[in-house]
């Protein structure tokens, strides 16, 4: 997944009624701020609170039972694109810190291209393609 459909998920976990009715344990703060440059724009934001994503602990050695807990992390995020004619560049870093004993703590990082070309696709009768190529990577540290 991408950073951006990490985000989005980060979004809907706070917003949705689909979370279990549970009172956090540490209050929930999420801050955003978006601008625009010449040719671009961009943004970085900071959560902390329950991460949207729960942490499987297993009941004892020996059980194959798992219980599901939602651990406290810091994550903070930013991104940046650069418009030039029919092209997008961009670049978009997500990371997440938490206890070593909770949680992972990683980053992922994820660098694109996306160009829009209208002229083969008129010539077979569509507006227009809008070809992406996207390098993602996540790393645990």
């Amino acid at each position: 997944t991408s950073v951006a459909q990490t985000l989005e998920f980060v979004r809907w976990a706070l917003t949705s009624d689909k979370i279990e009715a549970e009172t956090p344990t540490t209050p929930m703060v999420l801050l955003r701020y978006d601008g625009v440059i010449t040719g671009g724009d961009f943004f970085v934001a900071g959560y902390y609170g329950p991460s949207p994503y729960p942490v499987l602990n297993r009941e004892n050695a020996t059980s194959i039972n798992f219980t599901q807990e939602k651990v406290d992390v810091f994550a903070t995020y930013a991104g940046a694109n650069r418009i030039i004619k029919a092209h997008t560049l961009y670049a978009e870093a997500f990371v997440q810190l938490a206890d070593a004993a909770d949680d992972d703590s990683y980053i992922r990082t994820n660098f694109g291209w996306e160009w829009k070309e209208t002229n083969f696709a008129n010539a077979i009768g569509i507006d227009e393609i809008q070809p992406t190529i996207e390098f993602v990577r996540d790393t645990v540290f």
